[in-house]
């Protein structure tokens, strides 16, 4: 008989348990809030800011290299790009380079990396 009612117990105990825990299924809708009183209904919608990362803000040439070194040099070596800073940055920007090599040679990078990429290859190899 002890043994029915510890397992009476233990159904009950989790049927509560599972009860409590179950989401609501008819709960309302909560009200939309209502704007300050200040503030008019149709207020004009602010003008986004430049997204763009400012030039003064620190720059983190060694994570740069490793963003460059996995979307650069697993295709073709660093002596291509070192080269290429030697003698042809008159004839093609580091921009079209990286460009040309997304869009037709097939290279994965994306357009954050490619941001980045950029402003390392121009740091480290444009004087």
């Amino acid at each position: 008989m002890q043994m029915k009612a510890v397992l009476l117990l233990l159904c009950v105990t989790l049927a509560v348990f599972w009860g409590g825990c179950a989401p609501e299924v008819d709960a309302p809708a909560p009200e939309p809030e209502a704007p300050p009183p200040d503030v008019p209904e149709e207020a004009e919608p602010m003008e986004p800011e430049d997204e763009a990362e400012p030039e003064d803000e620190a720059f983190d040439m060694a994570a740069a290299e490793e963003v460059f070194q996995e979307s650069c040099t697993a295709c073709h070596g660093l002596d291509r790009i070192e080269h290429h800073a030697e003698v042809g940055l008159e004839e093609e920007s580091w921009d079209a380079i990286v460009t040309r090599m997304i869009e037709e040679k097939g290279a994965q990078i994306s357009p954050e990396d490619q941001q980045i990429v950029l402003r390392y290859l121009e740091e480290k190899y444009t004087e």
